[in-house]
């Protein structure tokens, strides 16, 4: 099944103060600032490619930054341009009556 407009909410976890995967080291400020500016906008969800390029999926429509107990976390929520599933199908009469759902998928 492939639908426009999939709605996704994802938290990515932040770290202030100590170095994140790349090794760079942010302060909280320069966070609230950023998801301050960008909560103004839709941002786009990407994809960054090997080669550098970036293809969009989709956009944000909300970005905060929120306490979760001890973590800070980055809360995005948007939609994506298209999506749905990956499933094996049984007909009857041209109507699908059963579904084995075997993953979901973000296309472009």
């Amino acid at each position: 099944m492939r639908v426009e407009n999939v709605k996704v909410t994802f938290d990515i976890p932040v770290h202030f103060g100590q170095p994140d995967k790349n090794g760079y080291v942010y302060t909280k400020k320069s966070w609230e600032e950023a998801v301050k500016k960008a909560a103004d906008i839709p941002t786009p969800i990407e994809i960054i490619n090997d080669d550098g390029t970036r293809t969009a999926l989709g956009v944000t429509q909300d970005i905060k930054l929120v306490k979760d107990g001890d973590e800070n976390i980055i809360k995005v929520s948007g939609i994506l341009f298209y999506g749905g599933t990956s499933e094996n199908v049984e007909f009857t009469k041209d109507v699908i009556t059963n579904v084995t759902l075997n993953g979901i998928g973000i296309t472009k």
